[in-house]
């Protein structure tokens, strides 16, 4: 089987619903799931959550 690629779209596509999702409901669980991930993914995940005003209501990307 062949590697999945991901585009830039891709990131993007991830890091928008991420946002309205943290934004909307910060303590989702599969968005604190995959904010707590230790791999590449989960810490570009964080990264960009944390950018945000309220990212400190995340418990994904505080580690809280």
């Amino acid at each position: 089987m062949g590697k999945h690629i991901k585009t830039q779209l891709d990131y993007d596509i991830i890091n928008d619903l991420a946002e309205e999702l943290g934004r909307i409901d910060p303590e989702n669980e599969k968005l604190n799931k995959y904010l707590q991930m230790e791999n590449y993914e989960g810490g570009e995940l964080r990264k960009h959550i944390k950018q945000f005003p309220w990212a400190d209501k995340v418990p994904g990307a505080t580690g809280k």
